[in-house]
This record gives C-alpha cells, sequence and structure tokens, in this order.
C-alpha cells in the first residue's frame, strides 16, 4: 500500500512537475510572441508616423506658399487702395480748384466736374489772335476775381477741331458755356474782362 501511495504521489508531483514546465513554456513563447507582435506594431507606427511626416511636408509647403500669396495679395492691395486714395485726394484738389472759380487749360474731365455743380465756360483761344491774347492776359491777371464757381477753359482753336464742329464756334475768341452733359447753354464772342463773362453767364 505504501508503495503505491509513493507512486502515486510521485505521479502527481510529477504531472505537476510538467504541467509548471508547459505553463512556463507557453508563458514564455507567448510573451516573446507579444513582445515580437508589440515591437512590429511599434515599427508599424514608425512606419507610419515617418511617412505621416514625409505627408505633412508637403501641406506644410503648400501651406507656406498659399500665406506669401496671401501677402502678396495684401500687399498689392494695400498699394490699390494707395494709389485709389491718392487720386481721390488728386480729385477732390482738382475739384476744389475748380469749385474756388479759375482760369485753366481745356480738360474733358474737368469741364465735366465744374458744370456738374458750378459754372463752365470754354473760351477759344488762338495764340495768333490779338484779342484772344489780350483776353488770356487779362484772365490770368484777374484770376482771383473769378467769383467762386466759374471756371474758364482755354481750349487751342487750331487744334480742336471736334470741340469747334460740336459747338458751331466759326472763328476764335468765342466763349461757350456748357452743362454737365457737354450740350451748349450759351455761347458768344469777344469778351475781354471777367466781368464781361460773368454778366453773359446764364
Amino acid at each position: 500500500m505504501e508503495s503505491k501511495r509513493i507512486s502515486t504521489s510521485s505521479i502527481i508531483i510529477g504531472l505537476v512537475v510538467i504541467a509548471l514546465i508547459t505553463y512556463g513554456i507557453i508563458s514564455y513563447t507567448s510573451s516573446d510572441s507579444i513582445l515580437e507582435k508589440e515591437g512590429s506594431i511599434m515599427m508599424i507606427d514608425d512606419k507610419m508616423m515617418q511617412d505621416n511626416g514625409m505627408i505633412m511636408e508637403k501641406p506644410t509647403d503648400a501651406v507656406v506658399m498659399q500665406h506669401r500669396e496671401v501677402i502678396m495679395q495684401k500687399e498689392a492691395t494695400m498699394k490699390n487702395d494707395t494709389v485709389v486714395m491718392k487720386e481721390a485726394e488728386m480729385m477732390k484738389k482738382d475739384s476744389m480748384i475748380v469749385k474756388a472759380g479759375s482760369y485753366m487749360n481745356y480738360d474733358a474731365a474737368k469741364v465735366t466736374l465744374a458744370a456738374e455743380t458750378d459754372k463752365a465756360v470754354l473760351f477759344f483761344h488762338a495764340p495768333w489772335c490779338p484779342t484772344c491774347r489780350a483776353a488770356d492776359a487779362e484772365f490770368l491777371k484777374m484770376v482771383n476775381s473769378i467769383p467762386t464757381g466759374v471756371t474758364i477753359f482755354k481750349v487751342d482753336y487750331d487744334s480742336s477741331t471736334e470741340l469747334k464742329k460740336k459747338y458751331g464756334v466759326t472763328t476764335q475768341h468765342t466763349f461757350v458755356q456748357v452743362d454737365a452733359r457737354g450740350g451748349m447753354m450759351n455761347s458768344w464772342r469777344s469778351s475781354t474782362t471777367v466781368a464781361d463773362i460773368v454778366a453773359k453767364i446764364k
């Protein structure tokens, strides 16, 4: 009986030892497998991060380029705004000159501006005409006496063929008052003083 007990105990102990050894082997193998898997995962993660880094480089370059374009557009806009502001200031100054009462060379845009709210008179002047030269000298001398809102525009009689045709001007030293649309309001000849022009303006 005792030998049977010893043998049964030995068998049980042997089975336990075998079980422990088997468990250890399985655990070791499993841990190696897990480590290998984790290593593979880490390698994959590293590769993905590298790939993502490579992928991210392109958008970064694109964003930089886009940012540069935006800056360039803003600079261009600022330049355009500056130009527009300068033009507006010049127009404002021109309009102030026109409204202050003046004598100046013919300019279609200024004529329109003057005639919109004030009085615009075209003076068909020829440098070879003695009475034209006398009137020109008088207007320059008495420019400060031209009333506010009256502008006299000196037109070159010899070269302004279209204007002469439009207003029926056939001789130098002719004056034509025009409206904002360029229509003739009044026409006369031979004024030599500012007072005479003002008296004939409608």
